[in-house]
């Protein structure tokens, strides 16, 4: 099974619409900009959870007996769904148009984003039936941030870095926009709040104790999640390859031809995805914060 990180196909491919297609879709909201996409060749991945990693034994010699414990609970399936955007072009402006700008490259790109947009909102509520499986069906860890320091207290957020075992260098807080806003609020009365640009985007995101602090207005109001973004052990978005299509192998496009009744071109774009978790102890939520 091949796995490839999407800005690296971009980067290799000889197709030339597939660059602006990836980088479309990498910078149209802060999730995706955050996230690490594996392009891979399968409809579906399966990963180990890990279920312990065990006592280590020590002080052995030649006659210490060592004792079998299993680190990988049972793997856990994701499959991928295939999304799909169809637009039109008035054949009577597609000439016209290109005096200014491109109509049909304009209208790829438009589709793109509405489906970045969508996957966007899945990564947070997506039920895994029929779409992406999101972080409210993933998260086993969530409690009221009443219990863990209290509402609207630091505290609740420090006690998110505790509940995350698995940690990586690439951390991010993630919460609504309001919710974000009192998160700042109460950060800035305390300490100096960093920033940072996310990788090859023009998103410029605030962090606090190393981790990108992201919006995404799907999540509830109150609620915040903290995730570990490495796919080695965390969070991790994955896209499709299709050999064979003409944009790249990652977007299958298909020219359905002119409308019936109207003076236009349909078109649709189709692209599959996954959101995939390798470890429970890579994400974690407080409520009512």
């Amino acid at each position: 099974m091949a796995y490839r990180i999407l800005t690296d196909v971009a980067a290799q491919t000889q197709d030339l619409i597939l660059p602006g297609l990836v980088q479309k879709y990498l910078t149209t909201n802060e999730t995706l900009a955050w996230m690490t996409t594996l392009a891979l060749d399968r409809p579906s991945i399966s990963v180990n959870r890990v279920a312990s990693y065990g006592a280590v034994q020590k002080g052995i010699d030649c006659n210490t007996s060592l004792t079998s414990v299993a680190i990988s609970a049972s793997n856990e399936v994701f499959d991928l769904f295939a999304y799909a955007r169809q637009y039109e072009i008035c054949n009577q402006i597609v000439g016209l148009a290109s005096t200014f700008v491109d109509q049909a490259g304009e209208e790829l790109l438009g589709a793109i984003k509405a489906m970045a947009e969508e996957i966007g909102v899945d990564a947070i509520t997506g039920s895994g039936s029929g779409e992406i499986k999101g972080l409210e069906s993933l998260i086993a860890n969530s409690v009221a941030a009443s219990t863990v320091g209290g509402s609207g207290e630091i505290e609740a957020i420090w006690y998110l870095f505790d509940a995350v075992k698995s940690k990586s260098s690439k951390m991010a807080l993630m919460a609504n926009a309001k919710t974000k806003r009192r998160i700042m609020s109460a950060l800035l009365a305390s300490a100096q709040v960093g920033t940072s640009e996310l990788k090859g985007t023009s998103f410029l995101v605030p962090n606090f104790n190393g981790a990108s602090i992201l919006t995404n207005d799907t999540i509830a109001d109150g609620s915040i999640y903290l995730a570990n973004g490495d796919p080695q052990e965390g969070l991790f978005m994955a896209i499709g390859e299709h050999p064979g299509n003409n944009i790249g192998g990652l977007f299958r496009f298909v020219n359905v031809g002119p409308s019936q009744n109207k003076d236009t071109q349909i078109s649709r774009l189709f692209g599959s995805f996954a959101q995939v978790l390798k470890s429970n102890s890579a994400i974690a939520a407080i409520t009512g914060w």
